[in-house]
């Protein structure tokens, strides 16, 4: 009986574990709506540290390839241009399906998974 109670605590403290390492990831499809302004942006952040850009106004639509790194709570992503790679730096935090990004001057955005 003691050895059934001990494999069986041991199996639960495995699953624990393993619920524990579940890690939250930016990789995804992100959007984020301004209803007033009548413009989406969307994020694809690839696992491959790259990604692409969109913005859709309703008349117009345009894409963007960049590149990201992600260390802690920060975010860097860079812009691929013809004459300049454009960088911007964010604080994000990720809760659920919801990714809050902040930048330096204050200005925040909360995207949504898609």
């Amino acid at each position: 009986m003691k050895k059934i109670l001990i494999s069986l605590c041991a199996i639960v403290l495995c699953f624990v574990l393993i619920g524990c390492g579940k890690e939250n990831t930016i990789t995804g499809k992100w959007e984020y709506k301004d209803k007033d302004a009548g413009y989406t942006i969307t994020y694809e952040f690839n696992s491959d540290e790259t990604g692409n850009w969109h913005l859709d106004n309703g008349d117009e639509k345009s894409s963007k390839e960049f590149t990201y790194t992600v260390d802690d709570k920060n975010i860097e992503i860079i812009f691929k241009d013809d004459e300049d790679n454009l960088k911007y730096s964010y604080n994000y935090e990720l809760e659920d399906d919801i990714l809050t990004l902040s930048d330096s001057l204050g200005e925040v955005n909360e995207f949504r998974k898609k």
